[in-house]
């Protein structure tokens, strides 16, 4: 309410509404109380309460008053009554509507008019919230508290909740007119109602004569989500402006009753008059107007600074994530969602400061990722809350010791270990017992217990990449970090065999782990040089591992005896084979052991076959376009998704290409020309005969390309 409207004439009008000589019931709140009564056995229709007010405002000794919250502040609404021009009158857009005073008077007798919303009377729906002894007792305990709950129905068999109905407003009993009208700044709040007026309702033993008022300050309190406000929130009331007739129902009905003249015309405004209350009027309204909107931009800021990227990880820990992506600590929300980071593109929508929350939109920013890289479903890791913990921590290795720390250092905290059940994991212990010689169960049981999974060889590339889709989702697009991760990937891929083949001959089982060691120090090196820089720095060597190994260089690292303890070396005595996991078909998992004795030489035709860019890449030769899910995907990405009837599956670069009624457009590079695999679907094969063309294009430059797709790709966009 505007400063300027306290003044003597404010209190006066006020006081009026808090005096029982002027009750509609002659003293008695008791027929009205039971109007706003939402849980009765008979409940009283909106329509019976519209006219009851009207009449008392219009035609009747006394005047009412109702609470309403507007936009989350209690606001009170004087005289309400509904508008009906008389004969003669001009045409009116109030006509038929309820209208009340919004307000104390200002000087010179003008005031503020309001249309209250049709359902103002209306009832609530049920509400899980406190029963009123204790929610006073919640508010008492925490005075700068502004609501309780949301509830859900696990809480509805608590002692202290019950599932209640209010009106959408209430109406303000006479007798409590000067104790619902505090002078404190913050005004009238639920707080105020449960630590003030509640106890003083309760020492009077008027707790059933205003039942309905206790019962609407229940669920005013009460929020119906997380985040949100209470079910008897009105988003705002409109002006009442420039409108004679409607005045002048209001001074000849209403004022001039409260406002005896005594035989004179001082205090009465004539129809000259009218013109200077209508512009006072204009102008409260669009002051009121730009209030409205100034309080909305607060109410959105605190919301906003209420699901900040601060707020829902962490000062700390926002501020590293920003470092180790080569950003400056102070980089705004929005800025950090312009740099593509799929997980902070998904809690930007978020209004959850829940860890489950946020694990959820770790979850699915990786999934993004998945559908990015085609990444088979089997394959795919689910995050686990001691990721989301990790990743909120310093990703290098504080504790070099540490198994469950370090998540950008740390090849342990990344694998398998998160993608199996624990039904698939008794299926591992047994099948593994059955193709190896490991001495039982127990012993095989300490490869898969605890909260880190402790890989043989034969996991080593699958536990690189899925550090790799887990950065993916966490870092910028490009990051040094990734490309550092997939040269050594491409490198595994192409001496697996041969690492495997040298474990076995040296019976060294654990060599695995000795390699992710390894390249977890190199890791935790780059990490701890990118916290101190505010740029991205170069990515880490992986590859000087396998130069040392080649060369018969010592590459092993030296661990100390807590950490070899905790990696469980002596597990892995005589164990060679791994496994991985598959599907029957059924639904149900199946284990399939292989040891590195088995493993056949390559044939002469496989070493021997044509590379193209019309292959699968092969984990060991994919080349990915870096811009394809900024750009590519945007303009390509229809066609990609087109299905070939014959296998279910997206359309083969090659099927399109050999079947396409003219050739390819040319390359810019003018060598040949261009690679549909790569520009179309966003990745090829490292040994591409057209891999000069694996370079970015402007989207001006894609029109060739883009014109080609159209006339020549097969199916159609769905």
């Amino acid at each position: 309410m505007p400063s300027s409207q306290n003044n003597q004439n404010c209190f006066r009008f006020a006081s009026l509404f808090a005096d029982n000589a002027n009750d509609p019931a002659k003293g008695k709140n008791d027929s009205v109380n039971q109007l706003f009564n939402a849980n009765t056995s008979s409940v009283t229709e909106p329509s019976a309460i519209k006219a009851t007010l009207s009449t008392a405002s219009l035609q009747g000794q006394g005047l009412t008053t109702i609470i309403a919250m507007v936009n989350g502040i209690f606001e009170k609404f004087y005289a309400p009554f509904t508008y009906v021009p008389g004969m003669g009158a001009a045409a009116s857009n109030y006509r038929d509507k309820q209208l009340a005073i919004h307000g104390d008077l200002m000087g010179k007798r003008s005031f503020t008019l309001s249309v209250l919303p049709n359902d103002v009377y209306h009832q609530t729906t049920h509400v899980l919230t406190y029963k009123p002894d204790h929610m006073s007792a919640h508010f008492v305990a925490n005075p700068t508290a502004t609501s309780v709950g949301p509830f859900d129905s696990a809480d509805e068999s608590k002692p202290e909740v019950e599932k209640i109905k209010s009106r959408k407003s209430s109406y303000l009993p006479h007798n409590l007119g000067s104790i619902m009208s505090p002078e404190n700044v913050h005004g009238l709040t639920v707080a105020y109602f449960w630590i003030t007026v509640y106890p003083v309702i309760v020492t009077e033993g008027t707790q059933a004569e205003h039942q309905h008022l206790i019962q609407y300050f229940q669920v005013a309190a009460t929020l119906r989500s997380t985040g949100g406000t209470s079910v008897v929130n009105h988003s705002s009331f409109e002006v009442v402006t420039r409108d004679e007739g409607v005045f002048e129902t209001v001074e000849q009905c209403i004022l001039d009753r409260l406002f005896p003249n005594n035989g004179n015309n001082s205090g009465s405004i004539d129809n000259s008059g009218f013109k200077e209350v209508a512009k006072e009027i204009g102008a409260l309204a669009a002051s009121q107007q730009k209030q409205a909107e100034e309080a909305e931009e607060r109410r959105q800021k605190k919301e906003d600074e209420k699901y900040s990227f601060e707020k829902i990880l962490g000062s700390q820990a926002l501020k590293r994530i920003k470092l180790y992506n080569g950003l400056n600590e102070g980089t705004s929300d929005k800025a950090l969602v312009a740099k593509m980071i799929p997980f902070f593109e998904k809690l930007s929508t978020l209004k959850s400061n829940k860890d489950s929350d946020v694990l959820k939109a770790l979850q699915e920013a990786m999934e993004d990722v998945y559908e990015y890289l085609d990444v088979d479903p089997e394959d795919a890791v689910k995050v686990t809350p001691q990721m989301l913990k990790a990743l909120k921590e310093h990703w290098e290795r504080i504790d070099t010791d540490s198994l469950a720390t370090g998540v950008g250092a740390n090849l342990f905290l990344h694998g398998p270990r998160c993608a199996k059940t624990a039904e698939e994991q008794i299926q591992v212990f047994h099948a593994t017992l059955a193709a190896t010689n490991a001495p039982d169960a127990e012993v095989l049981k300490q490869l898969y217990s605890g909260e880190i999974y402790i890989p043989t060889i034969a996991d080593v590339g699958y536990t690189l990449r899925s550090m790799m889709w887990f950065f993916m989702a966490v870092t910028v697009p490009g990051h040094p970090h990734i490309q550092s991760l997939k040269k050594v990937i491409n490198k595994w891929n192409g001496v697996e065999r041969k690492f495997n083949l040298d474990a076995m001959g040296d019976r060294d089982p654990a060599r695995g782990i000795y390699l992710l060691e390894s390249l977890n120090m190199v890791m935790n090196d780059y990490w701890m040089e990118q916290r101190k820089s505010d740029d991205l720095i170069r990515g880490w060597d992986g590859l000087q591992i396998f130069k040392d190994m080649k060369s018969k260089r010592v590459w092993k690292p030296v661990l100390t005896p807590t950490y070899r303890n905790q990696l469980k070396l002596d597990v892995f005595n005589g164990v060679y084979g791994s496994h991985t996991i598959a599907s029957d078909g059924g639904g149900k998992a199946q284990v399939m052991v292989s040891t590195a004795s088995h493993q056949g030489t390559p044939q002469d035709g496989d070493t021997k076959r044509k590379a193209d860019e019309d292959s699968t890449p092969s984990k060991n030769s994919q080349v990915e376009n870096e811009r394809y899910r900024t750009q590519g995907i945007n303009i390509f990405g229809r066609f990609k998704k087109r299905k070939d009837p014959a296998t279910g599956r997206e359309y083969a670069a090659k099927v399109v290409r050999t079947t396409a009624a003219k050739p390819l457009p040319a390359s810019k590079t003018g060598t040949g020309a261009m690679c549909l695999a790569y520009h179309c679907k966003g990745q090829c094969n490292e040994k591409c005969p057209l891999s000069f063309d694996h370079i970015p294009y402007t989207d001006e430059q894609y029109k060739d390309l883009v014109t080609w797709c159209e006339e020549c790709y097969p199916g159609s966009d769905m």
